[in-house]
C-alpha cells in the first residue's frame, strides 16, 4: 500500500467539510432589495453561534451619509494559499457554502465563509483595544454582484465605503504550516531600528534572512509564502488599505498588528532582503509561472508600498506637494504629481490580481478621485471616468487609455504598452495596438523611466524640431492621430534577449553583429555602439546620460568572465535542486490538505482535474531537466566558438574595448557584474536590431525586419511602428537607437512630420 494511500485510507473516518455538514434545505435564496439611492448601502449583522452552526445574519439597508458605524473587510475571493500550493485541491476553493441571510439562503466562497467564521468568533470581545462595530461591509454580500447598474454604483463610492469604515479587517485565509514561523520573523524585523539598515544591508549580500535571524532553514521560506498569499496581489487591497482610518490583520487563530507587517515590509526592501527571498519565490510560484521557467516577485513590497500611498494621501486634501515615484525610485514627466499618481497607480494594479479585468482600472478610480480634492487638481475630477460593468474589457482599457493621454497631456502612455507577445491571447487582436492590457504587467523595464536623469528630466529628445506636442483624439473608439516622422527601417533583428543570465547565447549576439565589425555603426564603432546601446547609454539606477567610458572596459570583461562561468555550467545543479525544492513543497501540500480538509479529495470532478495539474508539472519539469542536461553537453562547443569569436574581435576591434581571452588580464567581476546588471534591467525581454542606414538600436521582442523606426514630438523615446497601409501603423514599442537619442536625427529641421494613425 503505498503512502498515499494509508494517508486516505487513515483519515476517511475524519468529519467531512462544513460544506456538507450543514444544509439549509426548504429555504428559498435571498432576494436583495433594491437600493434606494446610488448613496445607500447595506451592512450585515452576524448573529452568535457555535463553531458548527450555520451562519446567520441580517442585511441592513442605511444611508451612507447618515454616518453609520460599521467595520469593511478585505480578503480575496477566490484560493488565499500562495500560488503554488493553489495547485493542490484548487477545486475546494470553487467550492459554495451555504449561509443564511434574512432567512433566505445565500452561497459564498470558500474564503469568505472561514472569514465569516472568524467574525463570528470575536463578536462581544475586545481585540488589542478593537471592539467589532457589529455590522460589516463585505462585498460579496452586500453588493448584488448580478445587477450591473448597482455594481457600478457601489464601485464609484468604494472609496467611502472604506474611508468612513471604523477598522477595516483584513483576513488572509486560513494558517498553514508557515504561518507560525513566519509571524515570529515579522514581529522580529518590525522591532529593527531604521538606523540598523546600512549595516544589516551590507549583511544580506553574504547571508539570508534565515542565518540572521539563526533559523536558516525556515524563515525565508516561510516569509516568501506568507507575503505570496493571494491577499498581497488583489487590486482592491490597494484602495482598502490606503483608505484605511485602521487596519487589524488575521492569518487564521492569529492576530497581526498592521503596524508590525509594514515595519516588517520597510525593513525587506530597505535592506534588499527582497533578492533573497526572490530566489525562494520561484519555489513559491504558480505552476503556470514554474513551466514558463520565470516571475518577477518582489516579495514583502505590498505592505510598505501601501503606507507610502497611506501617507500621501493624508495629504491630498491639506494641499502639500509630493511626488510619487516609481521605477528604481526616480520620478517620472508623466504631466505634473496628478499623471505621476496615473502612472504609479495603474502600474501597481497591472502587478496585482483581479477576479475582473476591468477593476485593473476602476479599483484605482476612487484613490484617483480622493487626490482631485488637492485645490489644484479639482479641475480633473470630471476628466475621471465613471465604472461601467456593462462595457467591453476592450472598452473600460481603452477608456483608461483615452483618460491617461488627456490628463497627461503627452505620450509617455505608448511607453508602458506590454509587448504584442505578452497580451492576453483574448485581447491580442481586438485591443487596439496602443492600448495597454492592464492585465499584464510589462516585463521589460521602461525606456521611458530609464530616460529620467538624475536632475528629474529626461536625457533624450529625439526630436529637436521645436514642434509642439498634438494629443489626438480616437476615433470610433480604436484609432489614436498623432504626428510622427519617419526615420529608418529595420533590415535585421538578433535573438531575443531573455533569461539574461551568465551563460547567456552572447556569442550569437557577437556573430549578429560580425558584418559591421570593421565598419560604422550609429556613427561610431561597432564595439562603442554595442556596449552603449546594451544599457541604453545610461547608468543605473543614477540615470546619468552618458555612461563612464569606464563601462566599456566592463562590457569587455563581462565577455571574458561570461567564459569562465560556462566552465562551471556544467556542473551547476540548481535546477535539480529547485526541482526537488518545488516537489517537497507540493508534498508537504498535500499532506497539509489531507490533513486538513479530507473531503475535498472525495468531490467528484476534481480528483481527475487535479491529477492532470499534478501530471502535467511533472512531465513539463522532467522534459526541462533531460532538455538541460542535453544543452550541457553542448557548453564546451559553445564555450569554445565564444573563445575563437572574442580572440577575432579583439583584433579588428578599433576601439580597444575588447580584451583577448587568454592574453593574462586578471577579471575580478566586480566592474563586469555592475555592467551585467544595467544589461539586465534595460535589455530584459527586448532584442537588437539595426536599420537601412546602419544603425544600432534596442526594442521590443515583437520587432521584426520591415518594421519601421519612427519620431514622435513631445516623446523621450524612437517608437518602432508596423505599417497597416492607408498611413495606418500598430505599435510594436518603444526603442533606443544609438545615434538619434539627442536630435542629431532632426540637427536641421530635416525630419518630416506628418499625421499618422495608431490602430
Amino acid at each position: 500500500m503505498s503512502l498515499i494511500t494509508k494517508v486516505i485510507s487513515s483519515i476517511r473516518q475524519h468529519p467531512n467539510s462544513p460544506a456538507t455538514s450543514h444544509d439549509p434545505s426548504g429555504r428559498s435564496p435571498y432576494r436583495y432589495t433594491p437600493l434606494p439611492s446610488p448613496r445607500h448601502i447595506r451592512l450585515i449583522e452576524l448573529r452568535a453561534g457555535s463553531p458548527k452552526e450555520i451562519i446567520t445574519c441580517t442585511i441592513h439597508i442605511v444611508d451612507l451619509d447618515s454616518k453609520p458605524t460599521y467595520d469593511a473587510l478585505s480578503y480575496t475571493w477566490g484560493d488565499p494559499r500562495p500560488p503554488l500550493l493553489q495547485s493542490i485541491v484548487p477545486g475546494q476553493w470553487q467550492r459554495r457554502f451555504p449561509i443564511l441571510c434574512n432567512d433566505g439562503v445565500a452561497d459564498v466562497t470558500a474564503n469568505l465563509y472561514h472569514s465569516l467564521l472568524k467574525l463570528r468568533s470575536l463578536m462581544g470581545g475586545v481585540h488589542d483595544g478593537w471592539r467589532p462595530a457589529g455590522r460589516i461591509w463585505i462585498d460579496a454580500l452586500c453588493i448584488n454582484q448580478d445587477d450591473l447598474a448597482e455594481r457600478s454604483a457601489q464601485v464609484a463610492i468604494m472609496q467611502d465605503i472604506y474611508s468612513r469604515a471604523q477598522m477595516v479587517v483584513v483576513w488572509l485565509g486560513k494558517e498553514d504550516r508557515y504561518t507560525t514561523p513566519a509571524l515570529r520573523a515579522i514581529q522580529h524585523l518590525a522591532q529593527i531600528p531604521d538606523s540598523q539598515y546600512p549595516r544589516l544591508r551590507s549583511q544580506m549580500h553574504a547571508q539570508s534572512l534565515g542565518q540572521m535571524l539563526g533559523q536558516p532553514d525556515v524563515p525565508d521560506e516561510a516569509l516568501v509564502a506568507f507575503f505570496t498569499r493571494s491577499w498581497f496581489k488583489r487590486v482592491w487591497i490597494v484602495q482598502e488599505a490606503v483608505l484605511a482610518p485602521q487596519i487589524v490583520v488575521f492569518c487564521g487563530k492569529h492576530h497581526l498588528p498592521w503596524d508590525a507587517l509594514v515595519r516588517c515590509s520597510k525593513f525587506i526592501i530597505e535592506t534588499e532582503a527582497w533578492r533573497h527571498l526572490t530566489v525562494q519565490a520561484s519555489q513559491f510560484a504558480s505552476t503556470e509561472h514554474q513551466l514558463a521557467r520565470w516571475t518577477l516577485t518582489r516579495v514583502g513590497n505590498a505592505p510598505n508600498y501601501l503606507e507610502h500611498l497611506k501617507a500621501m494621501f493624508k495629504t491630498a486634501t491639506t494641499g502639500a506637494n509630493y511626488l510619487i515615484t516609481t521605477q528604481g525610485g526616480k520620478s517620472n514627466a508623466f504631466g505634473g504629481p496628478f499623471g505621476q499618481l496615473i502612472w504609479g497607480l495603474l502600474m501597481y494594479g497591472r502587478s496585482c490580481d483581479a477576479t475582473d479585468p476591468k477593476d485593473h482600472f476602476y479599483a484605482m478610480l476612487g484613490l484617483m478621485k480622493i487626490f482631485t480634492q488637492w485645490p489644484s487638481n479639482r479641475q480633473l475630477a470630471a476628466q475621471i471616468p465613471v465604472p461601467h460593468y456593462s462595457k467591453s474589457v476592450k472598452e473600460v482599457f481603452t477608456d483608461c487609455a483615452v483618460f491617461m493621454l488627456e490628463s497627461s497631456q503627452n505620450l509617455a502612455l505608448l511607453s508602458i504598452v506590454e509587448d504584442r507577445s505578452c497580451r492576453s491571447p483574448e485581447l491580442l487582436d481586438s485591443l487596439p495596438s496602443w492600448v495597454p492590457d492592464l492585465t499584464k504587467l510589462p516585463v521589460q523595464y521602461s525606456l521611458f523611466a530609464a530616460s529620467i536623469g538624475p536632475n528629474g528630466k529626461p536625457n533624450w529628445h529625439p526630436s529637436k524640431s521645436g514642434k509642439q506636442l498634438a494629443i489626438g483624439v480616437p476615433i470610433d473608439g480604436h484609432i489614436l492621430c498623432v504626428k510622427g516622422a519617419y526615420f529608418d527601417t529595420i533590415t535585421a533583428v538578433s535573438i531575443p534577449l531573455s533569461d539574461l543570465r551568465w551563460n547567456h547565447n552572447w556569442v550569437d549576439i557577437l556573430d549578429f553583429m560580425r558584418p559591421h565589425w570593421t565598419g560604422t555603426v550609429s556613427g561610431t564603432t561597432f564595439a562603442e555602439a554595442l556596449w552603449r546601446t546594451l544599457i541604453a547609454d545610461t547608468e543605473q539606477p543614477s540615470g546619468r546620460c552618458p555612461a563612464s567610458a569606464w563601462l566599456g572596459r566592463a562590457f569587455a570583461e563581462m565577455m571574458v568572465l561570461h567564459l569562465v562561468l560556462l566552465k562551471h555550467s556544467a556542473r551547476d545543479n540548481f535546477d535539480v535542486k529547485r526541482h526537488i525544492g518545488v516537489g517537497k513543497k507540493l508534498l508537504k501540500g498535500l499532506w497539509d490538505q489531507l490533513r486538513e480538509d479530507p473531503g475535498a479529495f472525495f468531490n467528484p470532478g476534481i480528483e481527475k482535474q487535479d491529477v492532470a495539474r499534478y501530471t502535467q508539472l511533472v512531465e513539463k519539469e522532467l522534459h526541462y531537466l533531460a532538455e538541460r542536461r542535453k544543452r550541457r553537453r553542448g557548453v564546451r562547443a559553445l564555450m569554445e566558438r565564444t573563445s575563437m569569436t572574442l580572440a577575432e574581435i579583439s583584433l579588428v576591434d578599433r576601439s580597444g574595448v575588447f580584451l583577448r581571452p587568454r592574453s593574462g588580464t586578471i577579471i575580478t567581476g566586480g566592474r563586469a557584474e555592475v555592467y551585467h546588471n544595467m544589461v539586465k534591467a534595460i535589455c530584459e525581454r527586448r532584442r537588437l536590431f539595426l536599420t537601412t542606414g546602419i544603425y544600432l538600436g534596442l526594442g521590443a521582442m515583437s520587432a521584426q525586419q520591415g518594421d519601421q523606426v519612427w519620431i514622435l514630438p513631445g516623446t523621450n523615446s524612437p517608437f518602432i511602428l508596423r505599417s497597416a497601409g492607408n498611413g495606418q501603423f500598430r505599435l510594436v514599442g518603444e526603442a533606443y537607437v544609438h545615434g538619434i537619442m539627442h536630435g542629431e536625427a532632426d540637427m536641421n529641421g530635416s525630419l518630416r512630420f506628418q499625421d499618422i494613425e495608431l490602430i
